[in-house]
């Protein structure tokens, strides 16, 4: 059980990082930033500073929130702190939606719930 902790909080801090990168790059590319820009085909119109603006915040805003938490959690996973395996399975849940990260939000929610992982953490 001690092995699959580990794992998870490994996954979870790369993971957490990963989010935090792809913030800023989405931040970046729909502000315009020179070097970041998306140009969308196939739509009428274009879309103003607003509407990329309000899509930069909330695409980022997301992915930096869920990363600091999948950050945090495993982070805590690694001190074996109580709070770090309530946040890994808040963060686990929070995973289940997503489609790239269901099957962690699975392995998480069963490493962490498993009966002999609270002992881990006592």
């Amino acid at each position: 059980m001690r092995t699959h902790i580990q794992i998870l909080a490994w996954i979870y801090l790369i993971l957490g990082g990963a989010c935090l990168f792809a913030a800023v790059s989405v931040m970046l590319a729909l502000q315009g930033a020179p070097g970041f820009e998306i140009h969308f085909q196939g739509f009428q119109g274009d879309f103003g500073p607003g509407a990329r603006l309000a899509t930069a915040t909330l695409s980022a805003g997301l992915c930096s929130a869920i990363g600091v938490l999948a950050g945090f959690a495993g982070w805590g996973l690694l001190k074996r702190r109580q709070w770090g395996r309530i946040l890994a399975i808040v963060v686990s849940v929070l995973y289940l939606p997503l489609g790239y990260a269901l099957l962690l939000g699975i392995y998480g929610l069963i490493v962490l719930l498993w009966p002999g992982a609270a002992r881990e953490f006592s």
